[in-house]
């Protein structure tokens, strides 16, 4: 599962194209097409650099009218379910950045 502090990015094989308010993905490793609305959709267009779950889960906070720990729970699964189909990636944290 991932955690707050993790960074995930969009993996750069990925092809996408927004219609109308939503993002259509296409797997150019699987072939398969995705559709993302509203929220899914503006989670896709934050991930073309590196963030945060954490980050991710803040922003959705500004726009939308929900508990944070709706908004984590949400986001955390969503999430999940990219890295499942190989639509983003764990980002790494730049060396400039000392890890504790």
């Amino acid at each position: 599962m991932l955690e707050l502090t993790d960074r995930v990015v969009a993996d750069p094989d990925v092809l996408s194209a927004e219609i109308e308010g939503s993002c259509v993905l296409m797997s150019v490793e699987s072939g398969n097409y995705f559709n993302l609305r509203e929220v899914a959709a503006e989670i896709w267009r934050n991930l073309s650099k590196p963030c945060s779950v954490a980050d991710l889960c803040r922003h959705l906070g500004q726009i939308y009218d929900a508990p944070d720990e709706r908004i984590e729970a949400s986001v955390k699964r969503f999430l999940a379910e990219l890295l499942d189909r190989g639509l983003v990636r764990r980002a790494e944290i730049p060396s400039e950045y000392p890890q504790l």
